[in-house]
């Protein structure tokens, strides 16, 4: 199961609140960037795998403070457009 979002505005519901996460999960940060000729296309910044988490909520938080401490930044969206979760049933 893969799921892509863009961070949503403070305050917003998240669309996979309630979701359990089983088994490995994989996300994958991005950057939207412009080609020469005008294409927009994901470019990936880094990829954080996160073993174990009681939901797929706090495996994403994790790999956001995880992503911050690795970029020395205090907020992932200054590095980061977005986000890719792919869970990976073990």
């Amino acid at each position: 199961m893969q799921l892509t979002a863009r961070e949503e505005p403070v305050g917003a519901t998240p669309l996979h609140s309630e979701a359990v996460a089983v088994g490995r999960n994989v996300i994958t940060f991005f950057k939207y960037v412009r080609s020469s000729n005008g294409h927009e296309f994901k470019c990936v910044q880094e990829t954080i795998t996160i073993e174990r988490a009681k939901s797929i909520d706090r495996a994403v938080e994790a790999a956001k403070r995880r992503f911050e401490r690795r970029r020395r930044v205090v907020n992932w969206q200054l590095h980061s457009d977005g986000f890719d979760v792919k869970i990976d049933d073990c």
